[in-house]
């Protein structure tokens, strides 16, 4: 379940005042209310899903990119399935490090898995196991 924010570039309906630091929402499909930390970049606190204090980071077109490192003890999720990048053609990641890598779409299920002296290809369709054929560069 995903909570929706509301957008905090308008005015509170609450309060009928610019949204402000310390201003307060209920989520109405949780009934979970949240605290508003910072509107710059926006950031709300409170108890969430799950029953846990959590902060949630809102991210859309009205807020100031976010710089340094975002660190997570949980997963990192789109709300919809395979309609969400990460990057554009322009915009790339750098690096990827992961563990065994999944990629799953319409035409395929597969999982690259790094084994001691190899990388092989599992089809999660079929179970099959496929070794890539590597010739080293000289």
């Amino acid at each position: 379940m995903a909570i929706d924010f509301p957008d905090t570039t308008g005015t509170n309906p609450a309060t009928g005042s610019t949204w402000a630091t310390g201003d307060t929402y209920t989520d109405a499909g949780t009934s979970y209310q949240y605290s508003l930390n910072s509107t710059s970049p926006v950031l709300w606190s409170g108890v969430g899903i799950g029953g846990s204090d959590a902060s949630y980071l809102r991210l859309d077109a009205t807020n100031a990119p976010l710089t340094g490192v975002l660190t997570t003890d949980s997963g990192i999720r789109p709300t919809t399935d395979n309609v969400t990048d990460l990057g554009t053609s322009s915009l790339r990641w750098a690096n990827i490090y992961t563990g065994d890598l999944h990629l799953k779409n319409d035409r395929g299920d597969w999982t690259m898995i790094e084994e001691d002296d190899a990388l092989t290809l599992r089809n999660n369709d079929t179970g099959k196991v496929f070794n890539i054929m590597m010739q080293e560069r000289v």
